[in-house]
């Protein structure tokens, strides 16, 4: 387990480096509100809880879960791993009561409410990064990839036939260099790529 999470965080590390230019972090009261999820799920996840053998794998999955969400600032993933393990919390109410209490209910609503505040704060910061990132050099890359394929050509492909041509011309042209020190005489091909002599088609008819 905990190879498997230095493998996938080296991953998200290498990831996070290239574009974290365009990551925005969340204003301070929305870390402390981040923070504080965090500390709730880990303070009943953390493995050291656990009562049975099979409590703590599966208290170590949830907190790898957990760690990756809180390290990126994912606090819609952050919520959603709190929702869906509702039934290990200790401090829901009695589902067998039949009528809450107002002052629960407004609790809730409250809840709710600052929940969707950061949802929607994330979903803000999202947006400004994804569109600083598609007019960016490497997203405008992406797109031009994603053009070609859909017209049926491989960018990579592409890429790398004008790379391998390059290679040939500079190999080329060393080797020109080389018979030029040797011989005081420079090929013609190599005075041609270092643009010694202009070419007129007319001159081949």
């Amino acid at each position: 387990m905990a190879e498997e999470y230095a493998k996938q965080k080296a991953q998200e590390d290498y990831e996070r480096r290239i574009f974290e230019k365009f990551h925005k972090k969340p204003p301070v009261a929305e870390q402390k509100s981040i923070r504080k999820v965090y500390m709730e799920l880990s303070k009943k996840f953390h493995p050291d809880l656990a009562k049975t053998k099979q409590e703590e794998t599966r208290f170590n999955e949830i907190m790898v879960r957990i760690n990756r969400a809180y390290e990126i600032g994912d606090i819609a993933k952050l919520l959603e791993i709190r929702d869906e393990l509702k039934q290990y919390s200790s401090d829901t109410h009695n589902t067998e009561q039949d009528t809450p209490s107002l002052s629960f209910i407004n609790h809730e609503i409250a809840k709710v409410k600052h929940e969707l505040d950061l949802i929607k704060g994330q979903l803000k910061r999202s947006r400004g990064e994804l569109a600083e990132l598609r007019a960016s050099e490497a997203g405008m890359l992406l797109a031009d990839y994603k053009r070609y394929k859909k017209e049926g050509y491989d960018l990579i492909d592409e890429m790398r036939f004008e790379i391998e041509e390059e290679v040939d011309a500079l190999q080329t042209m060393l080797k020109g260099l080389d018979k030029y020190a040797q011989t005081g005489k420079m090929p013609f091909e190599v005075q041609m790529m270092m643009g010694m002599i202009d070419i007129d088609v007319r001159d081949f008819f």
